[in-house]
């Protein structure tokens, strides 16, 4: 599972570049680096629900086992469903893209590997370096001790990433609507156990207090009037076959959300 015990997000908006600011445990080579901010172009009424499972854009659910890797996890979903909708679109086929969290867990500058990272580093890497498939790099479920390797494959990149700010339920749903693609994002729990025996039966409401919270990465993958539904990267014995439902504005979960472009 990832948890992370301690993480803090500053935000400092300058001249529409956001520029994101991590405790030491998280500090990046890309601290250097202004992030977009993500623009919606669509005006008028929203639909009262919006599924991204129903458009077939969305790649089998993960699992990234005792490995603290939810956010190359949540990365890449979001890449996927990118490339997948364009597949669909552009070559009006259906094709499952599985890219590789291993590469983005060993070769990512400056992250932690298995013990956590921000999303926005794993991002940024795939728009810089671009990653190649899962079977070219395949998921150890460790950092491996011996670093980096080159890969052999095709590089997948991504144009841009953006997050969404101010944070807004409005301009999340609207992403989503307009780019039919997957929204990564952090959130804070406060009860673990809750979190973790969820079963998907219900909408999840109330995250009460229980000691110390814990940070984990999902990608929010559609909405209906009051909730959200979000992907997560622990199998199908979680949740709803992997997915969940949570209330809007439950673990911050608009605060620190990101999308992307190819």
């Amino acid at each position: 599972m990832c948890i992370h015990s301690r993480i803090v997000f500053t935000f400092f908006l300058v001249e529409n570049l956001l520029t994101l600011s991590t405790n030491e445990n998280y500090e990046t080579t890309y601290s250097d680096i202004a992030y977009t901010i993500c623009r919606t172009t669509s005006k008028g009424d929203l639909p009262e629900k919006f599924d991204l499972r129903d458009l077939g854009y969305l790649s089998k659910i993960r699992n990234q086992g005792r490995c603290g890797a939810c956010w190359a996890f949540a990365a890449l979903a979001s890449v996927e469903s990118a490339y997948n909708r364009r597949t669909r679109i552009v070559h009006n086929r259906t094709r499952n893209h599985h890219f590789s969290e291993q590469e983005l867990i060993d070769c990512s500058p400056n992250t932690g590997g298995c013990s956590g990272n921000i999303i926005s580093n794993g991002l940024k890497y795939v728009q810089l370096r671009g990653v190649v498939k899962s079977a070219n790099y395949p998921y150890e479920e460790r950092q491996n001790p011996l670093g980096c390797r080159g890969a052999k494959g095709t590089r997948h990149t991504i144009k841009d990433h953006c997050i969404i700010f101010p944070p807004s339920v409005k301009r999340i749903q609207r992403l989503l609507k307009e780019r039919e693609t997957a929204i990564a994002a952090m959130i804070e729990v406060n009860d673990f156990k809750k979190f973790s025996d969820y079963d998907g039966k219900s909408v999840i409401t109330v995250d009460a207090s229980t000691g110390e919270k814990f940070y984990h990465a999902v990608n929010i993958v559609g909405f209906k009037t009051t909730y959200w539904i979000i992907r997560n990267s622990w199998g199908i014995e979680w949740g709803d076959k992997g997915y969940g439902y949570v209330n809007f504005g439950l673990y911050q979960i608009e605060e620190n959300a990101f999308a992307v472009t190819l």
